[in-house]
């Protein structure tokens, strides 16, 4: 009996282990880490968090993010114009995404790519206002952590994608 258990004990640690260093296994969890950083990007966007959305970029001179109103070269600059959106205040904007693929190039560069719902009602006489918006970002794993390096938005002018993974609001 007790080698029967013995060898029980020993295929499910082996098993566990070839469950371990699989390779689809790895690029799942990947690919998942990768993809918060874009569930964060939304949510940190919608709550006007500005510490919690500086730490998913590299603060660095080569840090660049264009979007339709802008292009902005060096974290200084893009926390600017990001200051600039959440100087309007909580309630201002709702961002969904939808439709992202995620791209491993090597263990340390990702792009994710997709689409951004993006609900804005400006303080003011403006009326408010949806955009869709075709999104890319470039991250790179710097001490362990997926940090955007490049993000590029553009507005989608005609026809709207297929919907098929709208995240949450929040």
């Amino acid at each position: 009996m007790r080698k029967k258990a013995v060898y029980v004990l020993s295929c499910i640690v082996i098993l566990l282990l070839c469950l371990y260093v699989s390779p689809s296994v790895n690029a799942g969890s990947v690919e998942d880490e990768v993809l918060q950083v874009e569930k964060n990007w939304c949510k940190f966007f919608n709550n006007v968090d500005l510490e919690s959305m500086s730490s998913l970029y590299l603060h660095s001179p080569k840090t660049t993010e264009y979007t339709p109103n802008q292009f902005s070269n060096g974290w200084d600059a893009v926390k600017a114009n990001m200051k600039t959106y959440f100087d309007m205040g909580l309630g201002t904007f709702n961002w969904k995404y939808f439709d992202t693929d995620v791209l491993i190039l090597t263990d340390n560069v990702a792009i994710i790519s997709g689409y951004h719902d993006m609900f804005e009602d400006p303080p003011g006489e403006i009326a408010p206002y949806s955009l869709i918006l075709r999104f890319t970002l470039v991250l790179q794993k710097i001490d362990g952590k997926w940090l955007i390096i490049h993000n590029n938005e553009t507005r989608v002018e005609t026809g709207s994608p297929t919907r098929t993974d709208v995240s949450p609001t929040s």
